[in-house]
């Protein structure tokens, strides 16, 4: 199934399943943003991949505050981020309603499939072209 996917989509995919089957390799006391991936975090999820990514695009937003906007803005936060971001991503219902696609960054790519529903106006003129 993976492989008939967009490449893009299809590498973001295979990311999160990767995060989600790789250990987090921290030792007690060590801070979650030394994280390899989020296996202990993510295990027993239906979505554990979606989870893994989630908590990876945000330990790389964290990354990229310097410190004075952390000590400002997010403070010890990040202690607390982690859990809720797990716990949180496991029971959104958004999956369960429409397609979800994790972003592996800030940005990316969307595919969509765009529904039509009743009679197509050109509907005739195709007809006439393929008779």
């Amino acid at each position: 199934m993976i492989s008939a996917l967009p490449n893009q989509l299809r590498e973001t995919m295979v990311l999160g399943e990767r995060l989600a089957n790789t250990g987090m390799g921290i030792k007690s006391g060590q801070s979650l943003m030394e994280a390899k991936g989020w296996k202990e975090m993510v295990e027993g999820s239906k979505n554990a991949s979606f989870c893994a990514l989630m908590l990876e695009s945000y330990k790389q937003y964290l990354g990229t505050l310097d410190e004075t906007t952390k000590a400002l803005q997010v403070g010890n936060f990040d202690k607390f981020a982690f859990p809720i971001i797990s716990m949180v991503a496991e029971n959104l219902v958004a999956q369960e309603l429409c397609a979800v696609q994790p972003l592996a960054g800030p940005s990316g790519l969307v595919f969509y499939m765009d529904f039509f529903f009743g009679a197509c106006p050109n509907m005739e003129s195709l007809a006439a072209k393929a008779a």
